[in-house]
């Protein structure tokens, strides 16, 4: 309901002005300085298709009467925020011509790369830029305070499942949430000190998770002393956790520097997540000594 005309039509976009936001579209409220706002979008496929090109429709609204051209710019951003795709272009129909109150729906099509590093997630950063010093304008939300401009995060699973045939199946979930289900190489077999451990672990969604947490594996003496440890994000943060599907199989690469002057002995390697803004660990089940880590291997020195 309230479509009225479409007022231009290239190849790869077209634009119309409605009564009404469509009831199928994402409502979101960012404001562009005091000219504009982006009411709600609409992406498909989603997830994305590598290779593909993203069909995005925003729904904009003028707030004002805006007496010149603004471009509107697209990105893709990695979770580094480096732009894997961009788009920048004067809308189809101009701003000058938009009227307060109306809804501009643009359809645009983003192109994705075929060989995106996958699994990954990008955020979806829509901006609206000044023609004359390209000068992007800042986005406020309702209260009007300065927001970043990534209105969603869009997650490209990997394209196949990670094999498990030659991993050894383990049986940890953590919060009820997460399971990490095996890890690779079997055992962790170091030939002397100073070298590093380096293992695949493999997690499964069990819900949606709305938090990032930090994975942690420590090597731990008999006296339960950290004596070597590497934390960080799981694939090494290009997807993060609150990015990832229930039922999804995840392949996170992990490595460990032993220290040169570590003594010989059997040590333990734990896994666990933690929360970085304050630390909290995840509870795990069949924990054995209180510290919310699984215990994955022995770690023998020579």
């Amino acid at each position: 309901t309230g479509d009225l005309v479409p007022l231009s039509r290239t190849e790869t976009a077209e634009a119309t002005v409605r009564l009404a936001v469509p009831p199928e579209a994402t409502p979101v409220e960012t404001n562009y300085g005091d000219l504009a706002r982006l009411v709600a979008y609409q992406v498909s496929p989603n997830p994305p298709v590598p290779g593909q090109p993203l069909r995005l429709i925003l729904h904009w609204q003028a707030t004002n009467r805006i007496e010149f051209d603004l471009h509107q710019s697209v990105k893709l951003l990695d979770t580094a925020g480096n732009p894997v795709s961009e788009l920048d272009q004067v809308p189809p129909v101009p701003t000058s011509q938009w009227w307060p109150g109306d809804v501009i729906s643009d359809t645009l099509l983003v192109p994705i790369k075929a060989d995106i590093p996958r699994p990954t997630a990008l955020g979806l950063d829509i901006g609206l830029t000044l023609l004359d010093t390209q000068r992007a304008l800042p986005a406020f939300n309702r209260q009007g305070e300065e927001i970043p401009r990534i209105v969603t995060r869009l997650s490209i699973p990997a394209a196949v499942d990670p094999d498990l045939q030659n991993a050894r199946i383990l049986d940890y979930i953590f919060d009820d949430s997460l399971a990490l289900v095996a890890m690779e190489p079997a055992e962790m077999d170091p030939e002397a000190p100073g070298e590093a451990l380096v293992l695949r672990l493999f997690w499964r969604a069990l819900a949606p998770v709305p938090d990032d947490y930090t994975v942690f594996l420590h090597v731990v003496d008999a006296s339960g002393q950290v004596v070597a440890q590497g934390d960080g994000p799981p694939v090494n943060g290009q997807y993060p956790i609150s990015a990832w599907s229930a039922g999804e199989l995840i392949a996170d690469d992990r490595r460990i520097s032993l220290p040169a002057e570590l003594p010989p002995g059997e040590y333990q390697l734990l896994v666990g997540l933690y929360r970085p803004v304050d630390g909290q660990r995840l509870p795990v089940t069949s924990e054995t000594d209180g510290r919310n880590a699984a215990p994955l291997s022995s770690v023998v020195i020579p």
